[in-house]
C-alpha cells in the first residue's frame, strides 16, 4: 500500500469548490485542477473568466498560461468530448 495523503484529492476538491462556490454551476465547473467556464456569448464569457480569475487570485492561486485553453467550442473533459450539443 502506498504511503502519503490518501485524502489529498478530496481535500483539494473541497478547497476548489469552496474557492469557486459563488460561481459553481452558474457558469463554472471544477474537477480538481480542471476548471470549465461556460457562457452564452463572447462578452459574457470574458466577464465570467474575469470573475473566476478574481476568485482564484483572492485564494492565492496562479494559472499557467500554456495549460489554459480559452474560447473553445468543444473540449475533451474527463475523457469526453463536450460541446454545446452535449456529449455525443
Amino acid at each position: 500500500m502506498p504511503f502519503g495523503l490518501t485524502n489529498a484529492q478530496s481535500i483539494f476538491q473541497r478547497a476548489m469548490n469552496n474557492i469557486l462556490k459563488d460561481v459553481l454551476l452558474m457558469f463554472a465547473l471544477v474537477y480538481l485542477d480542471d476548471i470549465i467556464v461556460f457562457s452564452s456569448s463572447i462578452n459574457e464569457h470574458i466577464k465570467h473568466l474575469e470573475e473566476v480569475f478574481k476568485l482564484l487570485t483572492k485564494a492565492g492561486l496562479k494559472l499557467k498560461r500554456k495549460k489554459c485553453e480559452f474560447f473553445q467550442e468543444k473540449l475533451d473533459y474527463l475523457g469526453y468530448i463536450v460541446s454545446e450539443q452535449g456529449i455525443p
